[in-house]
């Protein structure tokens, strides 16, 4: 009886811990001012179960990078919307119009057909950074999970 409940003790903590992990990760992403790819290849990689929860930006990043969400960009680059817009409807598999099919959802016309479904705002600039929060509202407008 003493070594089940040391077993699960040890199983409780350790699922504690990765859970806490995760909302720290999440945390950060919120409160970050100008969000970089690393964070956005982290977050877009463990919602696709394509990047452990155990990885570092960086090592999400060339994860996300040899899939084709990344072109040249750095890790710690501030991400632009446009880019932003594009890996999103990659990894959501987001149907758009014929521009936006034939370009294999280009920056440019990810950020058209996302702007076309008012998911950004009508002034928004295509090349301008993306804070943490505006990130992960974009998000959960295209998944339909906001509340």
């Amino acid at each position: 009886m003493k070594k089940f409940l040391f077993v699960f003790l040890i199983f409780f903590v350790s699922c504690v811990s990765s859970f806490a992990q995760n909302f720290n990760r999440l945390t950060q992403l919120m409160e970050a001012k100008e969000v970089t790819n690393g964070q956005i290849a982290y977050f877009v990689g463990t919602y696709l179960g394509e990047v452990s929860d155990k990885l570092s930006d960086e090592e999400a990043f060339l994860v996300l990078k040899d899939k084709g969400y990344f072109k040249n960009e750095n890790s710690q680059d501030a991400i632009l919307l446009k880019d932003l817009c594009s890996i999103y409807s990659r990894a959501l598999k987001t149907k758009g119009g014929l521009m936006f099919s034939i370009t294999k959802k280009s920056p440019r016309y990810a950020f058209k057909e996302i702007k076309a479904k008012g998911l950004v705002s009508k002034n928004a600039d295509p090349s301008m950074t993306v804070s943490g929060i505006n990130a992960v509202g974009l998000f959960n407008s295209m998944t339909g999970d906001e509340k």
